[in-house]
């Protein structure tokens, strides 16, 4: 299943970089149907829809993680709801566009705090204290998914927030659109990683066993 999303992921990338390189004008060009549907920062479209569908698949995987763990009586049922919570809350950030939304306000209200991406000043101890929640309920989780949990939220917040950094500095130095696009590119293959282990993380605690002719699901210890 990681590899099936980690392809699709790089594919959604790959077309929105090259796309526009088949020729600058509509509707391959950035601004044309073709390109913009592709485009990794332009929201309502495939990638978008990828991306949200992917942090939707794994707030679900958790939710059932946390139904199991609660119906078996194994340990680290509160640890999933939250990490079910955080999936789905960063789900509804992606489709809502909840931060670009702040970033235009801020702009708008002038408090450009010097930065290209203003939310960021909001965004970065919001993924610090994600990454903190995810360490802290993983302590509890089996050994393989904890550190997929763990290496899923820190891959997702290095896109969205340490990687967006590095466009706000290449936009504050004017090093030049393809610079950026670069940047950008990299940003969202980096989140729709994270996001992919976060659909995995879950899987890998659950452990199918066959008997008396039943099929019964149970959480690894």
């Amino acid at each position: 299943m990681l590899a099936a999303l980690w392809t699709v992921s790089a594919i959604a990338v790959l077309l929105s970089y090259l796309i526009p390189l088949v020729g600058p004008y509509p509707p391959w060009s950035r601004d044309g149907k073709l390109g913009e549907w592709f485009w990794v920062d332009q929201e309502g479209n495939f990638p978008t829809w990828w991306s949200g569908s992917v942090l939707v698949t794994a707030g679900v995987l958790h939710l059932a993680a946390t139904w199991i763990a609660r119906r078996t009586r194994a340990r680290a049922v509160l640890a999933w709801a939250v990490l079910a919570t955080l999936a789905l809350m960063m789900s509804l950030d992606e489709v809502a566009q909840l931060h670009e939304y702040g970033n235009t306000r801020l702009g708008a209200a002038g408090a450009t705090l010097f930065l290209s991406y203003p939310w960021l000043v909001f965004g970065i101890p919001l993924g610090v204290a994600a990454i903190a929640v995810v360490v802290v309920s993983a302590i509890r989780l089996p050994r393989v998914t904890r550190v997929l949990e763990v290496v899923a939220i820190g891959l997702f917040f290095l896109g969205a927030v340490g990687l967006e950094a590095v466009g706000d500095a290449v936009l504050s130095r004017g090093l030049g659109a393809s610079v950026l696009e670069v940047v950008q590119h990299l940003e969202e293959g980096v989140e729709m990683l994270g996001s992919s282990l976060m659909v995995v993380a879950p899987l890998a605690a659950l452990n199918v066993c066959v008997g008396d002719g039943r099929l019964a699901v149970v959480m690894r210890g």
